[in-house]
């Protein structure tokens, strides 16, 4: 269902970026993970761009987490 698929795409991608570490293992060690959608529908509303990127951050103090680089939806 495409209603679900941005919710499917960050669990799937949650699950192979954590899939990385063991218990005991360092939080430096996590490599960059990608996920690649060809998507036959528009994943956004509010947009008609067909190349997107989006950070985490901090509504509150309107600043981004320096940490999470970003998710690109192209």
């Amino acid at each position: 269902d495409q209603r679900y698929f941005f919710k499917r795409m960050l669990y799937y991608f949650s699950r192979m970026y954590g899939s990385q570490l063991v218990a005991g293992d360092n939080f430096s060690d996590l490599k960059p993970a990608y996920s690649v959608g060809i998507l036959n529908f528009d994943l956004f509303d509010h947009t008609d761009r067909f190349h997107t990127i989006h950070k985490l951050c901090d509504i509150g103090e309107n600043k981004i987490v320096p940490t999470i680089k970003e998710v690109e939806f192209h």
